[in-house]
Formats: C-alpha cells, structure tokens, sequence
C-alpha cells in the first residue's frame, strides 16, 4: 500500500515536471527506430507485446481517419482536449480509461498546467501545459508507470501513449499512429532505449523511461510542435 501511495504521488507530481521539461530543455537528438541488429532483436522480442496493443486499436473505427480537417491538439484548450480523448477511447472500446480525474491545475512560468488521472489506480495519466492567454495546449503528456498486469493487459501507460498519438494528430492514418508507437518503443522496449525522439508531420514526440527507486521505470511520452 505504501509503495502503491509512492507511486501516486511520484505520477501527481512528475506531470509537472515533464511538461516543462522539453519546453525549457529542448528535445534532444532525435533517434529512429529499426536502424540496426540489436534494435531489431528488441523489436523481434516485442512482437507479442505489440500485437495486443494492435488488438485493443485497430480492431475498433477510427474517429479520425487521416481524411479529416480536425486540427491538431494544440489548437485545443483543455476541455476540447478531454472532450477529444473521451471520444477517441470510446472509439477504441475503452470508455474505462475515458475520463480524466482527480484534475489539478498549476501555475508556472509558462502558462497553466493541467493534469488528471486515468485509471482505478492512479498510477497513470495525462498532463498538458496551456497558454495563460488563449487556453491552447502548448505540450501534453502521458505518464505513468506500467499496471501490474503488463503490457498484454491494455490498461498501462503504453496504451495510453499510443491513443494520445492518435488524439494529438487526427489527421494520420491508423498505421502510422501504429508505426509512431513502435518507433517510440512505446510496445515496452523504451524501458530499455531509456529516450527516443521523433519528429512527423510538424509535431515533435519524445518517449522517455526513468528509473526510479525499486518501483520500475516511470514512462512518459511528451508531444510539442516542431519549430517553425
């Protein structure tokens, strides 16, 4: 219960701090996926953690599917953001992890930050810093750290870094949102990767995982806009 408690509060409080991160810092090098044997080998041990998430995305219709004039997450405020990600998980047949909760909202230099949880366990979610001004999303999140019934399970932070892809960038096909997750190692091999950067269709995606103490690798994966 206690570590339970710990992991809470580490995902409360790491929204925060990942949102403001590739603000201030930057995104880094960017890394492709697929580009030699031992990244192939990680791909090939994956395969089977890749194929359930495929089962829980592109079985069910895609609200947006690459056809359509929606625009990108970051000409949303927060509530057209939930509004969409409520929509989009429907869409999956996974209204369970739906609805944002246990919302929080922050000052900081850049804006307001807002987050909120996901699932019965409080150990994942989604974050996003907005413009104090117009309400617009200027970054969004999803982290957290693994369920304990895995990957296979769909009810982890891997899934919900693969949907806010989707969510993020409505005009992208369902594939690509499928080769997004792969490349970003969001199947379960970022916990080996530790980093990976990807820049496609002018939005910057950064997937991270972050050792903490005894209680497995905090996963995030961060989505800006590229620089104009």
């Amino acid at each position: 219960m206690k570590e339970l408690l710990t992991k809470k509060r580490i995902v409360l409080r790491c929204f925060a701090v990942l949102a403001l991160m590739l603000i201030i810092g930057g995104c880094g090098e960017k890394k492709e996926a697929g580009g030699n044997k031992q990244e192939d080998e990680k791909a090939s041990e994956s395969s089977h953690d890749a194929d359930s998430v495929k089962s829980n995305s592109s079985d069910s219709e895609k609200v947006y599917d690459g056809s359509t004039n929606e625009p990108n997450v970051f000409e949303l405020d927060w509530d057209e953001f939930k509004s969409r990600w409520e929509q989009n998980l429907n869409s999956l047949g996974r209204p369970e992890l739906g609805t944002i909760e246990n919302e929080q909202e922050k000052e900081s230099a850049y804006g307001l930050l807002k987050s909120g949880t996901l699932d019965e366990t409080e150990l994942f979610g989604l974050s996003a810093n907005t413009d104090r001004d117009t309400g617009k999303i200027i970054t969004v999140v999803a982290s957290g750290f693994e369920s304990e019934e895995g990957v296979e399970s769909g009810n982890s932070v891997f899934f919900a870094a693969s949907a806010l892809i989707d969510v993020a960038d409505p005009t992208i096909s369902t594939n690509k949102v499928l080769e997004l997750t792969e490349k970003l190692g969001l199947y379960g091999t970022i916990t080996d990767d530790g980093q990976i950067v990807i820049e496609e269709n002018g939005l910057i995606y950064t997937s991270m995982a972050q050792e903490t103490d005894d209680m497995g690798p905090l996963v995030s994966l961060t989505i800006q806009k590229a620089a104009e």
